[in-house]
């Protein structure tokens, strides 16, 4: 399915590329909104933070963005809810 779809982009010409962009674009969105409502303050979560798994805890649900605490309390992060996993 992949192969055909490059295919597909690589006979496109700039504006279908551009509405192609667009598209993308919503659906990243789209995709960011369902994360970030999956996710509650309390909740126990993982995210990558310079290659290593970093654990915390969800302080404050965001639109885009999942402020999460990290559990030694030194620090709070913004992550965008896509980059979180359940559990520590």
């Amino acid at each position: 399915m992949k192969q055909s779809i490059i295919n597909e982009i690589n006979k496109m010409d700039s504006s279908d590329i551009n509405e192609l962009v667009g598209v993308i674009k919503r659906r990243r969105q789209v995709l960011g909104a369902i994360a970030a409502n999956s996710f509650t303050k309390g909740d126990k979560v993982t995210f990558e933070n310079n290659g290593r798994p970093e654990p915390g805890v969800v302080f404050k649900v965001k639109r885009k963005y999942i402020e999460v605490d990290i559990l030694d309390g030194a620090m709070r992060y913004n992550v965008p809810a896509t980059m979180l996993t359940r559990g520590v």
